[in-house]
């Protein structure tokens, strides 16, 4: 990287635009459709139709009010060439739609980034604080460049100033104040999560620029963990950077974000007591919909229809603290992105150190952002060594992002030294239990065994001992071969349980050699399965109103590990009397066999 990545851009980008006649203020983006874009000296879009480039008011109005260069380059001359002070407004119209065309056709949906942190250049990292970019170059100096500019990834526009970075960096024993401060005055259920709340707030602070961002979910009995107060602390670190709310909507939260990346601090993020619970979710199901698309690479990116047949397009990427004493459920695809942290009871004794630590805290934010900013390079270097040493633990990609993006955050902030992958591989060996029980609930959260699980517990039409059976008790039965009544009671329900069997070759007529599965290499007893149908009208109504319903329980089943297709060489099973192609479940699924009944 250059020692100015931003600043080589910025050049690049200027001499595209190949401007004729002179440093004029504003900048030509291009046109489409009979529409002329500029950003004008203020830093901000300007979309001007041609009538509007041959109207004064307009014109002047593009130039913030400035006609100098207008006048310098367009002006009228009296019958001695003496300038008037005049503006020939076609002449300067007709000029400013050239510019236009020299730079192209432009696309409206370009991206516009405003307030909050954002991947810049050449891998650099710039903080967008309204009328200006801090940013730091390859040898730590800070650096400034004025909002209002185009670079290729996006237009960085102008907005009203929030406070930036401090020019100096927070030091590694501040930060330990910090982290020692979330530590000590609250009450976790897990000695590993101070640890992780506290990367949290660096996570925030880089905005948009990690590739994957990571919520946390502050969860403990009302009015006595003091999750509203570790949410403060988490907005006083943050500053500028964060965005405090307590009753969004979805809609309302997307319009406010638009554009930034910045981080989201929502507290009571959760059902409301009483009334219709199904319906209390809602918004806040919603909203954890919005967050879910924002932790990702490119962030969300919603476009709704606006008034006249067009388009507005709505951007946002940032981290999210919720704070909930009565939580939204998480799915498995939250989970990856939403860590929960359960606090214990608050010790209320520690009222007064913890205002004191809010304050604390919020007086070093600026200096907390320049290190996080600063820390950029750092923390790319401790996220790879993390992630290797959490997937050599048996996380899988996701589980790698979420954890080592929070422990690659905090190191960053409490060491000046990248981890090295000694040292990492003994912290998260340390983490074993609790990775475990990461892999454990991812597993259990999984698509397919959710599916499994719905499929498993569903009541069906069928009585044994005045009881009404669920698919999994029939499947127990039916583990015993003599166990008919059960067996046809599954078939009707697209379901068979059989001996599993492979194709081992060939009859001179083309049909299959079949041989059933044994345990133990062969030698042991014979293997069953659970045969599903593809499509089945029995299947269909215990999916009926779940994300598995029209045929989606066979995609969502195969994802469990070693389910399989059926071997299209043993063709259709009947299900019942009716036909279907099939996936079968290995024995590892399947109940537990009956016990024998007592001997009378």
């Amino acid at each position: 990287m250059s020692e100015d990545a931003v600043a080589d851009a910025l050049a690049e980008a200027r001499a595209a635009e190949g401007a004729e006649d002179g440093a004029c203020k504003v900048t030509a983006l291009g046109h489409d459709n009979g529409v002329y874009y500029f950003i004008g000296p203020s830093g901000q879009r300007r979309d001007l139709k041609p009538r509007q480039l041959t109207t004064y008011g307009d014109l002047i109005s593009l130039f913030d009010g400035d006609g100098k260069w207008l006048v310098d380059h367009h002006g009228k001359r009296d019958k001695n060439d003496e300038p008037t002070g005049e503006i020939k407004i076609a002449e300067a119209g007709a000029a400013l739609m050239r510019r236009c065309v020299r730079a192209g056709l432009y696309d409206p949906a370009m991206a516009v980034r405003s307030y909050g942190v954002w991947r810049g250049p050449r891998d650099s990292v710039l903080a967008h604080c309204g009328g200006t970019l801090i940013y730091f170059d390859a040898s730590g100096q800070r650096r400034r460049a004025q909002a209002g500019l185009r670079l290729p990834d996006a237009l960085y526009l102008a907005a009203p100033p929030i406070e930036p970075p401090d020019d100096v960096e927070a030091s590694a024993a501040e930060c330990a104040t910090v982290f020692a401060a979330i530590r000590d005055l609250w009450n976790f259920n897990g000695a590993h999560l101070p640890r992780l709340v506290f990367g949290f707030i660096p996570n925030a602070m880089l905005g948009a620029a990690p590739a994957w961002r990571v919520h946390v979910l502050l969860t403990g009995a009302p009015g006595k963990a003091g999750k509203t107060h570790l949410l403060n602390l988490i907005g006083a670190a943050l500053g500028a950077q964060g965005n405090t709310l307590n009753d969004p909507t979805e809609a309302g939260l997307r319009e406010w974000l638009s554009n930034q990346g910045r981080a989201v601090l929502y507290d009571e993020a959760g059902g409301r007591q009483g009334g219709d619970e199904s319906r209390s979710f809602l918004p806040v199901t919603a909203i954890i919909g919005l967050l879910r698309r924002m932790a990702d690479a490119e962030g969300a990116h919603s476009v709704r229809g606006s008034g006249g047949g067009g388009v507005k397009h709505y951007r946002m990427a940032g981290a999210a603290a919720l704070a909930a004493a009565n939580p939204p459920i998480l799915d498995e695809q939250d989970r990856t992105r939403i860590l929960e942290v359960d606090l214990k009871n608050a010790d209320p004794n520690n009222r007064a150190k913890v205002l004191g630590a809010i304050e604390d805290t919020a007086q070093l934010s600026a200096k907390l952002r320049a290190r996080a900013l600063r820390g950029w390079g750092r923390f790319g270097e401790n996220l790879h060594v993390y992630r290797a040493a959490l997937i050599a633990q048996n996380c899988d990609a996701r589980q790698a992002d979420q954890l080592g993006t929070l422990l690659a955050a905090a190191e960053m902030m409490l060491s000046d030294e990248a981890i090295d992958a000694d040292s990492a591989a003994d912290e998260i060996a340390a983490l074993k239990p609790v990775i475990q029980e990461f892999i454990v609930l991812g597993a259990e959260l999984s698509n397919g065994r959710q599916c499994y699980g719905a499929l498993m517990s569903a009541q069906i039409e069928h009585w044994k001992g005045g009881v009404k059976s669920t698919v999994g008790r029939l499947v127990e039965m039916a583990r015993d071969p003599t166990a008919g009544d059960a067996r046809a009671a599954l078939a009707v329900h697209g379901l068979i349980v059989d001996e599993m069997e492979d194709v081992v070759g060939e009859t001179d007529e083309g049909r299959p050699i079949r041989a059933v599965r044994r345990d133990n290499g062969g030698r042991g007893a014979i293997l069953q399965q659970l045969v599903i149908a593809n499509q089945h009208d029995g299947l269909k109504r215990i999916f009926r109103g779940t994300p598995w319903e029209n045929g989606a329980w066979r995609r969502a089943l195969l994802q469990l590990p070693k389910a399989e297709a059926g071997d299209p060489r043993l063709g259709p099973k009947s299900f019942a009397g009716y036909k279907s192609r099939w996936i079968a479940l290995p024995e590892r699924y399947l109940p537990d066999k009956p016990a024998p009944e007592p001997p009378i």
